[in-house]
């Protein structure tokens, strides 16, 4: 029987960590989840799987198919999809555990998060990567304190990890100012407003043709 030699390869969009490089990693985290509980945030680890039809995806570039960027599996008579980022994971966690929580809930999560990257344009982005957030979660009016506590934490986590002050910037977005305006435009279709609202999400990393985001079937070079 002839055998076959496996090569010693990983899948596209992966990679493997080692070295200085996972050292570093490891501080980096160890910065962060302190600086989080300095501030009074609890940590929770959530399934890396949840039930499709709980997901959801506000990723996909195909609107006719918003499941194609999420790596999804047949599990007997349900589907199953690898989580694409920590928000939907945590709305599942805080509607299961509410009666259990102390609101405001504050919550901060570092997790492996995977996307099914298939696009033809080349993208070259990882698959798999390490994703980190934290929420303050109320029941209620939300103060303006809460917003500002955010900022302050970015700042100050980002500074423990020798960042200095000039080299990053906080960005701060408002999602009921766009509503507004597209209010005012009287963009009323659900499409319309999906595609405005994922082009503004890209403004910083195109700077080219911007405006082609709005068209029908763009194409990156």
């Amino acid at each position: 029987m002839n055998k076959k030699l496996l090569e010693p390869i990983i899948p596209r969009g992966f990679q493997d960590s080692y070295g200085e490089a996972l050292l570093l990693e490891k501080e980096l985290i160890r910065i962060i989840e302190e600086n989080f509980l300095r501030y009074g945030y609890s940590e929770i680890k959530t399934t890396p799987f949840e039930f499709s039809e709980n997901i959801g995806s506000f990723l996909s570039d195909d609107l006719n198919n918003p499941m194609s960027d999420i790596f999804t599996f047949n599990d007997k008579d349900k589907k199953l999809s690898l989580i694409y980022d920590l928000s939907a994971p945590l709305s599942r966690f805080v509607s299961a555990q509410y009666l259990k929580l102390a609101f405001p809930y504050k919550r901060f999560q570092i997790q492996r998060v995977f996307r099914n990257e298939t696009s033809k344009t080349g993208r070259g982005r990882y698959r798999s990567f390490l994703q980190g957030d934290f929420d303050q979660i109320f029941i209620g009016n939300v103060p303006p304190q809460a917003n500002s506590e955010i900022c302050q934490i970015i700042g100050d986590t980002l500074s423990r990890c020798k960042i200095q002050k000039d080299q990053f910037k906080i960005n701060i977005f408002n999602r009921k100012i766009v509503e507004g305006l597209l209010n005012d435009l009287k963009i009323s279709d659900k499409v319309q407003r999906f595609k405005v609202l994922r082009a503004l999400d890209k403004y910083d990393r195109i700077t080219e043709n911007f405006s082609d985001l709005l068209k029908k079937e763009r194409v990156d070079p």
